[in-house]
């Protein structure tokens, strides 16, 4: 009786070594799978963070160099930036900041001035280390309005 239960577990071993090591790669592969999708939502979201970042803060300053501080905080994530590496692989090219400024009069006679800027981030890639390639992300775009009466300063507006 034992040699036969000896004999039918003689050819089992190992068993479970095997089967462990098949469902460690199952898994091990979902993990990298989540990871990398991780980082490709990390990029999105950044990029999407600082674009939204660099209209609002051009919005409220309607001046001169004001899209080059834009296009900075994009690339940099502050302005200004000397000795800054671009992160994302992201260059000047990338960016893209529009201003339109307009003017109306409401009903009562007071005159409105908006400033909308619309900033564009395209062309940037996310690395995929799982998948060994990069991936070109659609364009991301975001727009801050500012309002102000005439006569107010802009510094005494807030964007919309």
């Amino acid at each position: 009786m034992r040699q036969a239960t000896a004999r039918r577990w003689r050819g089992q071993r190992g068993q479970a070594l095997t089967e462990m090591a098949l469902l460690m790669l199952l898994f091990l592969a979902l993990l990298l799978g989540i990871m990398d999708w991780a980082w490709t939502m990390f990029a999105q979201q950044s990029m999407t963070a600082r674009a939204a970042q660099a209209a609002r803060w051009a919005a409220v300053r309607p001046y001169p160099g004001s899209q080059t501080g834009a296009t900075n905080i994009v690339l940099y994530g502050v302005t200004p930036c000397a000795a800054c590496t671009p992160s994302f692989g992201l260059s000047a090219g990338n960016v893209q900041v529009q201003e339109q400024t307009t003017s109306y009069t409401v009903e009562n006679g007071v005159p409105v001035t908006t400033n909308h800027i619309v900033v564009t981030v395209s062309g940037y890639t996310v690395r995929h280390w799982l998948m060994g390639g990069d991936v070109t992300g659609r364009p991301i775009t975001a727009s801050a309005v500012l309002e102000c009466t005439s006569g107010v300063d802009v510094a005494e507006c807030s964007p919309l």
